[in-house]
């Protein structure tokens, strides 16, 4: 019970996570491939990092989930127009902080949940037995 309880945390998690990050992938769609495909950069697949939805969205997940190549594509483009940092700050917080905290919370408290009813079935076990 407690596992499954916490599974279904992580799915309902992950599924905001997710719509979160897909959000945030239409809007460096819609905002940043304009800027980013004029700036010069040393990878070449950050030039189409956010080309499209698709590519965006592998792109923050390789960077907030993973934590992987953080500064990459993002540096060049913040070092020609600093305000997109403040934009790649509050997408890594929300989703690296925010939800994953949540995320974490809301399996403890279904494992905590799960630990209180075990310990309650053994206390009414033990009752019986003395009886």
């Amino acid at each position: 019970k407690g596992f499954g309880s916490a599974m279904t945390a992580m799915f309902w998690g992950g599924l905001a996570m997710l719509s979160m990050l897909l959000t945030f992938s239409f809007l460096a769609v819609e905002i940043v491939h304009r800027e980013n495909k004029l700036v010069e950069h040393s990878y070449s697949h950050c030039n189409t990092a956010f080309q499209s939805i698709q590519s965006s969205l592998l792109y923050l997940v390789q960077t907030t989930i993973i934590a992987d190549s953080w500064g990459e594509c993002i540096r060049p483009l913040v070092v020609e127009h600093w305000y997109y940092a403040l934009g790649f700050v509050i997408v890594f917080a929300v989703v690296q902080l925010g939800l994953m905290n949540l995320i974490l919370t809301a399996v403890v408290e279904q494992a905590n949940r799960a630990h209180e009813h075990n310990m309650q079935e053994r206390i009414a076990d033990l009752q019986k037995e003395e009886e």
